[in-house]
């Protein structure tokens, strides 16, 4: 897939600002959650800021995940948990993001085929993916 233009350092470093403030204010309760996928944005694209744009994209990343792991599993009970509603669910959600996932690809490859090879059939799985790590290896 051939790119269309270079991106300038200054779009890329305005683009994490500028999204920030605009979904803060179209909706007011995610705004740490974006907040926060923006300032990785714009640690990664800073340049100044290497060690740490890796640190929170690797080590700082797993811990958050071990920390809210633990912490999720303590407040739990096991009669409330395991019940067979909660491994459908589970099992629900798997199909989902598997079929999210090869329908996504198939459109990606429909869309390669209409625009004469134009788009990147990767587009698809980078969409759905839950893990930013699927998004660039699908742009890789």
């Amino acid at each position: 897939m051939d790119q269309l233009r270079t991106v300038t350092r200054f779009e890329r470093i305005i683009f994490p600002i500028a999204s920030t403030i605009f979904i803060s204010l179209l909706l007011p309760p995610v705004c740490a959650l974006i907040g926060m996928l923006m300032l990785g944005n714009l640690y990664r694209e800073a340049g100044c800021l290497d060690r740490l744009s890796d640190t929170a994209q690797n080590a700082l990343m797993n811990i958050v995940t071990i920390f809210l792991s633990v912490g999720t599993g303590l407040t739990m009970e096991a009669d409330k948990f395991l019940r067979y509603q909660t491994i459908l669910i589970i099992c629900l959600g798997l199909v989902a993001f598997a079929a999210g996932t090869a329908l996504g690809c198939l459109f990606g490859q429909l869309m390669k085929i209409a625009s004469g090879g134009k788009v990147n059939p990767l587009i698809g799985s980078a969409g759905v993916s839950a893990v930013p790590m699927a998004a660039r290896v699908s742009q890789v």
